[in-house]
């Protein structure tokens, strides 16, 4: 199909922009389904405060009657697990919903290179009931994989540590671990900082696993890999997109929830700050949700399986090949 869509190149700053472009177009359609997030950034605000707002524990005089402290909502700790499941689990079912709709839209949006969307409410219903369990499905997998590997991580470092004691006792040294010392702390901190870069590694490459179940129909170990294989050459975008949309996130649930700390629930300050800071993390999940379509949709263009039109020549953020001026998208 012909398009015209704008010149600019395939890096970070390209995905920000087309990112920006698409939720521009329909503004409105969009920020509708991003109210989809709004229980995962509102408990992001609010979660971290409960304790602040929990009343103590105080041992009363049979006679006298309890103080209960205005503003305190009931101890958040004492309710049971089954109640803290079923609030995760709802806060997460909308974000997966709010995710395969969203992912749905953008991509439609890119490929049509159209400003109005054709889809309706049955169509945005369907790709969220027929995308609902394989991204749930999906997550468990990756997960789970990452437990996975963190324990074998964790086990691997363990095993040398039992090694070292081994050895030096096979030698006469007497190897006494002193928990307490600067060695073993600076032993814990290199192995928890390689593992959170092995972690961040496995995180980058299967940034796109939700755009593939959505777009693709492919879930579990076929979508981690199908991710896997269409960063290449776009990992160091992927980065730069997951540290810009992070660190956004990240600064904005510290600064409201500690903000709201300062404040007597239920009151006007507290409140505007919760539906202020819930509304801009509610936007940041939005525009990453679309720049991670955007991104798929490059990764695809980089190997040969979508011709996008982006300038006369644009240059691979991994290395220094380049992509012909072209007019036309292709989907294969």
């Amino acid at each position: 199909m012909e398009i015209t869509p704008p010149s600019h190149t395939l890096t970070f700053t390209g995905v920000l922009s087309e990112s920006r472009r698409i939720i521009k177009s329909n503004y409105s359609h969009f920020l509708t389904l991003s109210l989809l997030f709004l229980p995962l950034s509102t408990s992001l605000i609010i979660t971290p405060t409960l304790r602040h707002f929990t009343p103590p524990h105080h041992h009363h005089h049979p006679n006298l009657p309890p103080h209960h402290p205005p503003n305190l909502p009931p101890n958040y700790n004492n309710f049971p697990p089954i109640h803290h499941l079923i609030y995760l689990l709802l806060i997460y079912t909308f974000t997966l919903c709010a995710t395969s709709s969203i992912t749905c839209n953008a991509h439609h949006l890119f490929l049509s290179h159209t400003n109005n969307l054709t889809t309706t409410p049955l169509t945005t219903l369907t790709s969220i009931t027929k995308s609902l369990f394989p991204l749930a499905f999906t997550a468990i997998v990756s997960h789970a994989l990452m437990f996975l590997a963190s324990l074998t991580f964790l086990m691997l470092g363990g095993l040398a540590f039992m090694s070292v004691q081994t050895l030096s006792s096979l030698f006469g040294v007497r190897f006494v671990v002193e928990y307490d010392s600067v060695y073993f702390t600076a032993f814990s901190v290199v192995l928890g900082v390689v593992l959170f870069v092995v972690m961040m590694w496995l995180y980058v490459n299967w940034l796109l696993v939700n755009v593939v179940v959505v777009t693709e129909s492919k879930w579990g170990f076929q979508a981690l890999v199908r991710s896997w294989y269409l960063l290449k050459g776009m990992r160091s975008v992927a980065v730069k997109l997951l540290l810009f949309y992070g660190v956004l996130e990240g600064v904005l649930v510290l600064v409201y929830s500690r903000s709201v700390i300062g404040y007597g629930l239920g009151s006007w300050a507290f409140c505007l700050n919760v539906v202020f800071g819930s509304g801009f993390l509610m936007l940041l999940f939005l525009q990453s949700c679309v720049a991670n379509v955007i991104l798929y949709n490059y990764c695809k263009a980089i190997h040969g399986e979508l011709v996008i039109h982006v300038g006369d020549y644009v240059g691979l953020s991994a290395d220094d090949e380049k992509v012909p001026y072209v007019v036309t998208v292709v989907t294969a």
